[in-house]
């Protein structure tokens, strides 16, 4: 049985990687797939921990698939049909009224 422990900040932290039976270098790699996010993301996280259950740590770190980059922020626009991206102004434009309260969402 392996322990692996990762922050849910993001930032590294030394006192888990010690209390994990695997090295730091696989706390790295699996803390790397939970901040990249996403569904293949996810996968690939998954593929590494059987791989690293079935192998030893150097035969998975050397067989696993890199992390997959995901968009960090997007802009939902319904009702465009439109491949080209609208400048902010534009978006507003079109919404006709601006007295609405606009959020990020």
């Amino acid at each position: 049985m392996k322990l692996i422990l990762v922050s849910g900040d993001g930032k590294p932290d030394p006192e888990l990687d010690q209390l994990s039976s695997v090295s730091p270098d696989v706390c790295k790699a699996v803390a790397g797939y939970f901040e990249a996010g996403g569904a293949l993301n996810a996968d690939r996280l998954i593929g590494f921990l059987a791989d690293l259950l079935s192998n030893d740590e150097q035969d998975a770190m050397s067989a696993r698939l890199p992390h997959h980059p995901v968009m960090q922020a997007g802009l939902y626009l319904p009702h465009t049909h439109s491949a080209a991206v609208p400048s902010l102004d534009e978006v507003f434009a079109k919404a006709g009224d601006t007295t609405r309260p606009v959020a990020a969402i």
